[in-house]
């Protein structure tokens, strides 16, 4: 065997130690379901249906009946997955099915309609088939459904607690942030959310101390960008939320969060100073109405 010189040695290890920081830093953000995942980053839900084909029959025979339990396993996982999926702080899409008949249907028809893998036939005698749902797109995603829907299912609520609570005496409300001047021209924002526990949403809502809306809000959003790309991303590091370029741009400005607030711990709280510095910046360049938004969690 030839022997493995220092430097060769050397050289492998920094090769391996490389690929596994770059792993880890492009690691995508997932919420585990039965059967899979909801990939926040990448903005699609994918489970896996297993199916068992029968004993009896020719090959093909056997084949399409595990292929069809894979297919119905999928569909029912996915069901699953769907309905606990948060739109928002307060609701998830559960919430939506079951006050909207119109919403019902449409969920069942999105789920037929979403896309399946090439089955894996395996020497045990079962059957698997990975189904694709996007949460954003124009076309057949669940973004398309929910958020034409929102403003006529979800029925008004009062402010959520904003965690952690506040002392048993608790202080003045205070007043809602104003614009601080900045000077740099900042293409997006990344709002540090981590070791808060707060979860990924489609619709997160960033509010300063006093409660007042930061984002989305009153802004002069296009809906169909809410559909089409939805109106945040997700990342488990600043690092790994500096290089969505296509979503923050070159320079995005970073701000810690100071707490999360809602049912769902999916709305972001920025104390008074980061508020300011947001306003101030989005000011300038406006980078809120095109929802350049990553939010670490």
């Amino acid at each position: 065997m030839k022997a493995v010189t220092l430097p060769r040695l050397g050289a492998a290890l920094t090769l391996a130690l490389t690929l596994a920081f770059s792993q880890a830093a492009t690691a995508d953000l997932l919420d585990d379901v039965p059967g899979g995942a909801i990939n926040w980053t990448d903005g699609v839900i994918e489970v896996t249906g297993t199916g068992i084909m029968p004993e009896t029959g020719s090959l093909a025979q056997k084949q399409m009946m595990g292929y069809r339990a894979a297919i119905a396993d999928a569909y029912r996982k996915l069901s699953e997955a769907l309905d606990g999926v948060r739109i928002d702080s307060q609701t998830t899409v559960k919430n939506y099915v079951t006050e909207s008949d119109v919403v019902r249907t449409q969920v069942s028809s999105l789920i037929k309609g979403a896309q399946a893998g090439k089955a894996t036939y395996r020497n045990n005698g079962s059957v698997e088939v990975k189904l694709t749902l996007d949460l954003h797109g124009k076309n057949r995603s669940l973004a398309s459904i929910v958020v034409p829907s929102q403003h006529q299912v979800s029925a008004p609520s009062a402010p959520a607690p904003i965690v952690p609570s506040p002392a048993s005496t608790a202080p003045a409300t205070p007043a809602p942030a104003v614009p601080t001047p900045v000077t740099e021209d900042y293409t997006g924002v990344i709002i540090d959310a981590k070791g808060l526990s707060a979860e990924p949403a489609m619709s997160p809502s960033l509010v300063d101390e006093s409660g007042a809306e930061l984002y989305l809000g009153s802004l002069p959003a296009d809906p169909d960008g809410v559909i089409d790309r939805g109106i945040a991303s997700y990342a488990k590091s600043v690092d790994e939320a500096k290089s969505l370029k296509s979503r923050i741009g070159n320079k995005p400005l970073v701000l810690k969060a100071k707490a999360v607030r809602g049912p769902m711990r999916a709305d972001i709280v920025l104390d008074r100073s980061a508020a300011g510095l947001l306003l101030g910046a989005d000011q300038r360049t406006a980078f809120l109405n095109t929802f350049n938004v990553v939010i670490v969690l």
